[in-house]
């Protein structure tokens, strides 16, 4: 796992936001990878896109279990300052 994926899982962990107990390791790696792969391809992308496809991603994946949130946001700008 390279850098960058390994700081957005812990993030992503951190934050948890299906509230998932106990949390396993690699219980974001989909979403995780995800995230990691949008970054590789949108440079120079702000901290609001980023929140929006986080957004996006998990309310996919987590459909009833995720609400969007600006959180996300939060996690975006967190996410972004490990590039």
């Amino acid at each position: 796992m390279d850098k960058n994926l390994n700081e957005i899982k812990e993030i992503i962990n951190e934050w948890n936001p299906i509230k998932i107990e106990p949390l396993l390791d690699d219980e974001y790696t989909v979403e995780v990878q995800l995230i990691n792969d949008y970054l590789q391809k949108h440079e120079d992308i702000t901290f609001s896109d980023l929140g929006e496809k986080i957004n996006d991603i998990f309310d996919n994946k987590f459909k009833g279990y995720f609400i969007k949130t600006e959180e996300s946001f939060y996690i975006a700008k967190k996410i972004l300052k490990t590039k």
